[in-house]
């Protein structure tokens, strides 16, 4: 959880980023090592309040320093192979595909998915045994054909569903929000989505302002992902404008025919594939007593407070819970078995008292003047 720094004037916390600053340009350090040497240094803070104090204040102290900052940061991207979890699922899916398991009965045991254990088996595995790696290639080349309809699905850049920015109206910019807000698609990712450059997306995407905050915070959830959740948002992500302009086709052709009743099971297709983004079933608990909610509805829950960047205490309130415990109940249970979901709640729990005690701070500032 982020400290409170409300007990610094606004001279002691610009001096506490900049030292943070230069610990890291002189160290080429990465944001949790930045975070314990300031932590040992008497300003205990976490990673992420680091990241969101450099990223938000640094560049109004010192443009020059946030530029080198900002360049180490990006170099200290996870590397996800050097995580011990990771190597003890290659390592798990090298032996079953060793024995005659396909991939996709891989990821069914190692309860992952099959885009992530393919890439474990072809690009991670080598890094850790070459010797392996060529055994598994073997393999790979004799399961070819009972693996080709999964790697075929596989995004294809020339295949990408990308769309015209400046031709989008609100509901499609709205429906693409909702997708990379779902899915936690990154800016990065959606420039490759949709064949435009971050900045022009930004803008496009701000221009919707209830969504402001929101994507601000996925902005900073994403900047530094983990590659294999960046590699899942962007097949979800994919996965979704495919599938959208594939049934868009359908549409128009039923339409030219005047097919009524090919229309208007099309459009139902286009609805349900809609619902995927928009919500629905997490208002669809509203009043509903908590024993009651099935799993599904439990998830839709905890995911909108994830989704829109929202407090505990607005989320109850708006799906009527009358304690924000109901919350941490469903959130708890949810995080006990998807250590993604946990450790992403748990990074906008402390943006959230990141933004508490910015205006802590500013309260304190004001009463000072």
């Amino acid at each position: 959880m982020a400290q409170n720094y409300s007990y610094l004037s606004e001279e002691e916390l610009k001096e506490k980023i900049l030292m943070i600053a230069d610990y890291i340009i002189d160290n080429k350090a990465s944001l949790r090592e930045a975070a314990q040497y300031a932590s040992d240094n008497g300003f205990k803070i976490s990673h992420v309040s680091v990241h969101y104090l450099l990223q938000n204040k640094l560049m109004e102290l010192d443009k020059n320093r946030y530029e080198k900052v900002m360049a180490i940061i990006n170099e200290h991207l996870p590397k996800s192979i050097e995580d011990d979890e990771v190597k003890s699922r290659v390592n798990a899916a090298t032996s079953l595909l060793l024995q005659d398991f396909t991939i996709e009965e891989i990821a069914e045991n190692l309860n992952s998915t099959f885009d992530i254990i393919y890439d474990d088996l072809t690009n991670r595995l080598p890094k850790l045994d070459s010797k392996k790696a060529d055994l598994v290639k073997s393999r790979l080349e004799h399961h070819r054909l009972k693996n080709l309809k999964h790697i075929q699905n596989k995004p294809n850049d020339a295949e990408k569903p990308t769309l015209d920015l400046n031709k989008l109206s609100k509901n499609v910019l709205k429906e693409i929000i909702l997708m990379a807000l779902t899915y936690r698609v990154s800016f990065k990712n959606l420039s490759k989505l949709l064949n435009a450059s971050i900045e022009d997306i930004k803008e496009s995407l701000y221009s919707l302002e209830d969504f402001n905050d929101p994507l601000y915070y996925l902005d900073i959830e994403t900047i530094n992902e983990d590659e294999i959740n960046e590699r899942v948002a962007y097949i979800n992500g994919y996965n979704y404008l495919k599938t959208r302009k594939k049934l868009l086709s359908q549409l128009s052709k039923a339409k030219k025919t005047n097919n009524k009743d090919e229309i208007a099971k099309i459009q139902n297709l286009i609805a349900e594939h809609h619902h995927l983004i928009d919500d629905s079933v997490a208002y669809g608990t509203v009043g509903k007593n908590i024993n009651t909610l099935t799993e599904k509805e439990k998830e839709a829950i905890a995911r909108y407070r994830l989704k829109y960047a929202l407090s505990k205490r607005k989320v109850s309130t708006i799906f009527q819970r009358k304690k924000e415990i109901t919350i941490n109940l469903i959130e708890d249970e949810l995080a006990a078995k998807n250590p993604i979901y946990k450790e992403k709640i748990e990074r906008l729990n402390d943006y959230m008292n990141m933004r508490r005690n910015e205006y802590i701070q500013d309260f304190v500032n004001n009463k000072k003047r």
